[in-house]
């Protein structure tokens, strides 16, 4: 073979040993896509590269053939194509035909994916020789993440100048980096045994989500110096546990309400409640406000208000002014009782209440029963 470097075109530096007719050897320190001169040459040329980093055996690129006749792209290199490649250009013909194998891309990133949902690449996988490619064994290793995407096959052919598409899914179960391999096993004249590097990062997405079953309570109205209770529910309707760090009272009277038993702090996990009775205590007259305010984890509320109201109310005090008998079985007054009055019993309704007239007038009374000893 001799140097002829001006057959090389298309790259900004490359290098050309040449048996005329028969076989071509070009060399790119830089990588890239480059053309070589067949115009004085006739019948089709076979284009295979080879990597000088790494050494193995020959690889396909993206153009697999090529015919004389004029100047022809040979296409790109199977990967790196930016470092430096040898490739090989040699008549075809007179051998026995080859399958070769061409894997594309070289490499998957399937970036960020959300833990527990999943993402699916595609690796094709091409036949640039002259001959069946048979593919033996697909195969996923490394991190349980990656797997065959279902229906994927894991032995089959291809013909000359066709292709076949397999799917790889990356499904994190936790957050942080994992790497695989794609493994394809085949009797490819150039590379019997290609890797294909897998890689995805996981992120857990979950996040805790508070929710209140009332927005407000009103206690109406209570007795001053008593108390009237209520009930707020607490949920996590999230994905991941809540944490409650603070139940507050503030707002315009907060020493008017207060909590029966504080749980803060506590930790609530996905689907899980918890009451609290809040209490209003009036110690005076009159519309009284506060708010109960819930602080959380929560990435969207942290912190919730719930609007407190009562009045609190004087009641009068009552007098007995009076008393009556009244017929218990027919719930007539019988008589007037005042002091020193005498009664026949036999005058008397044998079943009698007594009642007693108060001032405000509440309802109220007492029974009694009559026997002949009695006067």
């Amino acid at each position: 073979m001799t140097p002829d470097n001006g057959l090389v075109s298309g790259v900004p530096e490359g290098y050309a040993l040449a048996e005329a007719g028969e076989a071509y050897v070009v060399y790119l320190p830089s990588g890239g896509s480059p053309s070589l001169d067949l115009s004085g040459e006739s019948g089709s040329y076979d284009v295979r590269w080879f990597d000088p980093r790494s050494g193995g055996g020959l690889q396909s690129g993206s153009v697999g053939s090529v015919s004389g006749g004029g100047t022809r792209s040979l296409g790109s290199p199977p990967s790196a194509t930016s470092s430096d490649w040898v490739a090989l250009v040699r008549a075809s013909g007179g051998g026995e035909p080859e399958p070769s194998i061409a894997v594309s891309p070289s490499s998957v990133s399937f970036g960020t994916v959300a833990v527990g949902t999943e993402a699916e690449a595609s690796v094709t996988v091409s036949n640039p020789g002259s001959a069946v490619l048979t593919v033996s064994a697909v195969s996923v290793s490394g991190s349980s993440a990656f797997a065959l995407a279902p229906g994927t096959p894991t032995s089959f052919t291809v013909a000359a100048g066709s292709e076949r598409t397999l799917g790889v899914v990356f499904a994190p179960s936790g957050a942080g980096s994992a790497s695989g391999t794609l493994a394809i096993a085949s009797d490819a004249s150039n590379d019997a045994s290609v890797e294909v590097p897998l890689t995805g990062s996981g992120e857990d997405t979950s996040t805790p989500d508070v929710s209140l079953s009332a927005s407000a309570l009103d206690f109406g109205t209570v007795e001053v110096d008593s108390e009237g209770s209520q009930t707020l529910t607490i949920s996590n309707v999230g994905s991941a546990p809540l944490s409650v760090s603070a139940l507050t009272l503030g707002g315009d009277d907060p020493g008017q309400f207060g909590l029966a038993e504080d749980p803060a702090p506590l930790t609530l996990e996905p689907d899980a409640e918890v009451t609290v009775t809040v209490v209003f205590a009036p110690t005076s007259e009159g519309a009284k406000a506060a708010t109960l305010t819930i602080t959380s984890d929560d990435p969207d509320e942290g912190s919730v208000a719930v609007g407190l109201s009562g009045i609190g109310e004087s009641m009068e005090p009552q007098s007995v002014t009076s008393f009556t008998l009244v017929d218990a079985d027919t719930n007539d007054d019988f008589s007037l009782l005042e002091d020193g009055m005498t009664y026949v019993m036999s005058e008397i309704p044998p079943a009698i209440t007594v009642r007693a007239n108060t001032d405000p007038v509440v309802v109220g009374s007492v029974r009694f029963a009559l026997n002949d000893e009695n006067n």
